[in-house]
């Protein structure tokens, strides 16, 4: 049986995956404030919904703490697609990692814009871990170099030492003054970071 031939240049987007980072960036963009809005014209028939569009402090789960997870899916379903589209136009491995590096800076400076350290010029306000756009440009590179040079059974070993990492340095790393293993919303490394 002969394999079909697949030509990139008439591959189409896949829909799907434009849909959903659609409905995400909306919620990113202040869809929550149709929700509300719409709840304050109607005499609060949907007040039941606006707790979901608040974060929740630290225990439990709202829809709106879901909005940030949703976007880092798409972005690592995205990557797969986009780094093999690319390397059967003939896009090298430098060239991809040139892209990632210059996609990642540009992340990385907006999120010192929106903290408010680069613009004061303030280097004692830039907390890299601050910034959920900081997570994404480090989380990004990562990716892209997982997605380039392992392959699949790979890629799960890693995300697998990520997870363990992780988990180890929450647990395992005493944050002066509380100690190690204390989950709390200011007793995390997380937080100190």
């Amino acid at each position: 049986m002969e394999k079909p031939v697949i030509n990139i240049k008439e591959s189409k987007r896949i829909m799907s995956v434009d849909a959903l980072r659609g409905f995400d960036m909306f919620w990113i963009i202040g869809g929550s404030s149709v929700i509300i809005g719409l709840s304050k014209a109607t005499g609060g028939s949907l007040d039941f919904l606006t707790p979901q569009f608040e974060h929740v402090p630290w225990e439990g789960l709202h829809f709106f703490d879901l909005i940030w997870p949703l976007f880092m899916f798409i972005v690592g379903v995205s990557i797969p697609l986009s780094v093999e589209k690319r390397k059967a136009e003939g896009t090298t491995n430098r060239s991809l990692y040139l892209h990632a590096l210059r996609r990642a800076a540009i992340l990385f400076i907006l999120g010192m814009v929106l903290q408010g350290g680069l613009l004061k010029w303030d280097l004692s306000k830039l907390h890299p871990c601050y910034s959920v756009l900081h997570g994404i440009a480090a989380g990004y590179l990562i990716a892209i170099a997982v997605v380039i040079e392992l392959k699949p059974k790979m890629q799960g070993a890693v995300i697998a030492v990520f997870l363990l990492l992780y988990w180890a340095i929450l647990e395992l790393i005493p944050v002066p003054g509380i100690g190690a293993g204390v989950l709390t919303p200011d007793g995390n490394v997380g937080y100190i970071c």
